[in-house]
């Protein structure tokens, strides 16, 4: 009797981990490794990899996550940007302006991509240092191919191979969001909108009062009004997205595909003079979707330029708070490459003088980088199985959750998969839920 019970106490002492099944389980088990870490760990990494729309850039963003489902806060982030070569660049656009693509080229692309993408992964992935093991998955984000088929629907083709990309990084990858909404009856834009409220929306307890913008600057310009809460509500935040599209107008002064067109237009920008019957002009062709710039073209390109900015920027103002119901907007947050952002940040600063305006830099590692984080946070939405798109923002037809899931190598799989399984997400109201 003693012999017994002196062997049980030996065994609690060199295996001390005892399961619900009544088995014992060797500490330096890896399954069993994983698991307790797994417990133990608040904070995760998620990769965002974007594709950039101009097809000559990549540009990633590894993200440290605190908290999760709609609960989750990003606490850090570092970012890289990997310039494609000339090469890429022109089959790439080549690709995407051919109206019927061989299915030979597509996939020949596709692999181009995941190796480019896989390149950044990998500078990611040493970034993160002896913290890589907790990275969770790899979310990527192109323009995609979008061909119009027989039956007049448009079909979206994505630029990169998420098995290939797998394969060689041997993370799960998270691709294809747009899909998932357009299955929806979605259009697949504004996918940004609930990610970018996670990021920067005051969600401060008990009370949340800071009413948040963040507005993306490029040739394609995107805006989000990100009201307060404090993140409890079962309601949708009453986000607000808008997009204008500047290429027809710019590409009339500037070569709007050259790699030094953001930096042409900040030159011009300075040394040009505001104009305002073309400021109201500008704001008219924006407004209307319809480029008519026959009475702009005797303007000479400084004074373009330096119109040009104002105009936008008064008119992403008058659009953004004629969507919000008469909400102020207290602080916000501009993202642009490094070129423009000054420029536009002092004229947001002199049109909004009562609000606190700042580039979005302050709070990501790098200008042009919000994309790249955003995209990790529908990673990180899809492994947290909470609904990424909003309705009255991209026309689907409910909250669906976004993405398309590729296993990367076993033991990231299954550490995936046991991540999954611990939470819970909130319970649904009934008619989102089906």
């Amino acid at each position: 009797m003693f012999a017994a019970l002196l062997d049980i106490l030996i065994a609690a002492l060199i295996f001390p981990f005892y399961s619900r099944d009544k088995t014992i389980r060797d500490p330096f088990d890896p399954a069993h490794r994983i698991e307790r870490e797994v417990g133990e760990r608040g904070r995760r990494l998620f990769a965002g990899i974007e594709l950039q729309r101009d097809l000559r850039s990549v540009i990633g963003a590894m993200t440290v996550i605190e908290g999760k489902g709609k609960y989750l806060r990003v606490i850090g982030s570092t970012s890289c940007v990997h310039e494609l070569d000339l090469h890429t660049q022109k089959i790439l656009t080549q690709l995407a302006s051919s109206p019927d693509p061989t299915l030979l080229d597509w996939r020949a692309i596709q692999e181009d991509v995941a190796f480019t993408i896989a390149t950044v992964a990998e500078s990611l992935k040493s970034q993160a240092g002896k913290y890589v093991d907790r990275l969770m998955v790899i979310a990527t984000l192109d323009p995609g191919l979008h061909i119009q088929d027989t039956d007049g629907k448009t079909r979206h083709f994505p630029l990169c191979d998420p098995n290939l990309l797998a394969e060689m990084t041997g993370i799960t990858i998270v691709d294809a969001f747009g899909i998932r909404d357009r299955a929806a009856h979605g259009t697949g834009q504004g996918l940004f909108s609930m990610p970018a409220w996670l990021l920067l929306a005051d969600r401060a307890k008990p009370i949340a009062n800071c009413n948040r913008a963040l507005i993306q600057i490029g040739t394609e310009c995107r805006a989000y009004f990100l009201p307060a809460s404090d993140g409890l509500d079962i309601e949708i935040p009453e986000i607000r997205f808008l997009n204008i599209d500047t290429r027809p107008i710019l590409a009339q002064y500037f070569d709007i595909e050259s790699n030094q067109f953001e930096s042409e237009l900040h030159q011009c920008n300075i040394q040009g003079q505001c104009i305002p019957e073309l400021v109201a002009h500008i704001r008219r062709t924006l407004n209307s979707k319809h480029c008519d710039c026959e009475s702009t073209m005797s303007e000479s390109k400084s004074d373009f330029a330096r119109s040009f900015v104002v105009a936008l920027t008064d008119e992403l103002l008058h659009q953004l708070n004629s969507s919000v119901n008469k909400q102020t907007i207290d602080e916000w947050f501009i993202d642009s490459s490094h070129s423009i952002l000054g420029s536009f940040v002092n004229q947001f600063q002199r049109a909004c003088p009562k609000s606190k305006v700042q580039p979005a830099s302050s709070i990501l590692e790098q200008a042009g980088a919000s994309s790249a984080v955003l995209t990790s946070i529908l990673g990180a939405m899809n492994v947290d199985q909470v609904p990424g798109n909003i309705p009255w923002i991209t026309g689907a037809d409910s909250q669906r959750i976004l993405g398309r899931i590729t296993p990367g190598s076993p033991s990231n799989w299954r550490q995936l998969l046991r991540e999954m399984a611990d939470f819970q997400p909130p319970a649904m109201r009934l008619r989102d839920a089906v």
